[in-house]
């Protein structure tokens, strides 16, 4: 039983290896007690573990390793950390930009994706939200738009969010909804861009100083 070090506190368990025997097996449990209604996860295998957080009253962790052989294990074992920890509100931690396709304008072409924007989520409590995203485009853009694709990394036109005119080289879009975040985790939007009738094959495109808000 792991117990916090203090009150208004609570036990989180952060594993840094995973290798499970066939017959091998961890529970972690809400509370002092193996109980079946307190059980957090049965755990085996080689997967690790996500971040275990105690939500018990007293803020402890029961943790019960268990094995059906007495004999050969072709596991290693595990490795955790416990800490005792306070609980956060969900603040955005990071917002960070990658290219996305080519950067290669084609002429009159519509949602051209040029940018895939990393949303990092932190904390335990609470929502944080975002409503906007700003920046300048390079290039023979028009217009720009930006598609909400939740936690997959991969581009789909499924969940247009937002779209704004470049004016002067710079674009502001406002959401058609706020993206409101209830959890941690690393959240996606793809930005596309619409190109001029008459800009060049080939000529670069993209965006930069990307704010969100």
């Amino acid at each position: 039983v792991f117990e916090p070090a203090g009150e208004g506190q609570l036990v989180k368990l952060t594993f840094s290896a995973f290798k499970m025997g066939y017959t091998d097996y961890l529970y972690v449990y809400n509370g002092r007690e193996a109980a079946d209604d307190a059980l957090v996860g049965t755990y085996k295998g080689s997967t690790m573990p996500g971040q275990i957080i105690s939500t018990a009253a007293d803020g402890t962790l029961t943790v019960v390793f268990k094995t059906a052989s007495s004999h050969y294990s072709n596991g290693i074992g595990f490795a955790a950390r416990a800490e005792s920890y306070a609980l956060k509100d969900l603040e955005i931690a990071s917002v960070t930009m990658a290219a996305a396709g080519n950067g290669r304008a084609v002429r009159g072409a519509a949602d051209v994706p040029v940018a895939r924007v990393a949303v990092g989520v932190e904390g335990d409590r609470s929502t944080t939200s975002l409503s906007s995203l700003s920046g300048k485009a390079q290039g023979a853009v028009t217009n720009v738009k930006a598609w909400y694709t939740g936690i997959h990394d991969g581009f789909a036109t499924t969940d247009c969010i937002g779209r704004a005119a470049v004016t002067d080289g710079a674009f502001d879009i406002k959401f058609d909804r706020e993206l409101v975040f209830d959890t941690y985790g690393t959240y996606y939007i793809f930005v596309t861009v619409d190109t001029e009738a008459d800009a060049e094959a080939g000529s670069n495109i993209g965006l930069s100083g990307l704010t969100a808000a």
